[in-house]
């Protein structure tokens, strides 16, 4: 009832207007004013970390379906990229699935160059945080490595989709459906070498 009451009063001030989808728009003076009480009581850290795991969670993975909804929150993404937050491991976990789900949808739109390097960034976060082995990880260089096929660098699409085969044979079995995704991929980067 107070989020609607004072939602209210920022309106009938127009600090804030709504659209039609229910999403609201801030005034840049309400944005400057916002800036500068977080910047004077010393938490900019503390609401860099909050605004990284929000986005993460609210921000889809690039593909179709996800296309408007993607577009909408692109420029968000961009912005708590940029932020220094306080360096939990669940804010740079955060940081580190905005990359990988920024970089499917670079991929997506074509942008192979884009998309290669917020993979890699992803798994650099990935791996320091997760470990080498882990789902999340091992995702990310698929992706980098799908990307490498697309942009016909075959070597370090191979180097790369093995790699991630020896890791899912040393961690789950052979037979397991991750397993033979990956290894599907390796078939299809030497298909496409002929």
């Amino acid at each position: 009832m107070q989020l609607v009451k004072t939602l209210g009063v920022l309106k009938a001030f127009s600090f804030i207007t709504e659209d039609k989808n229910h999403g609201f728009d801030i005034h840049r003076l309400m944005q400057l004013v916002t800036q500068k009480w977080i910047d004077r009581g010393g938490i900019t850290h503390q609401f860099a970390e909050k605004a990284l795991l929000v986005v993460s969670r609210n921000y889809p993975y690039g593909e179709y379906g996800t296309r408007a909804r993607y577009s909408a929150l692109l420029p968000h993404a961009y912005a708590v990229l940029k932020l220094e937050g306080i360096g939990s491991r669940d804010e740079r976990l955060a940081r580190a699935s905005i990359l990988h789900c920024a970089a499917g949808f670079f991929g997506y739109q074509g942008q192979w160059k884009d998309a290669e390097g917020f993979f890699i960034q992803a798994i650099e976060v990935r791996k320091e945080i997760l470990g080498e082995e882990h789902s999340d990880t091992l995702n990310s260089m698929a992706n980098l490595a799908s990307t490498y096929r697309n942009r016909g660098r075959w070597k370090e699409a191979e180097e790369l989709q093995t790699k991630e085969i020896k890791i899912y044979s040393r961690v789950i079995e052979e037979e397991h459906p991750d397993t033979l995704t990956s290894i599907a991929s390796l078939a299809a980067i030497y298909y496409s070498q002929g």
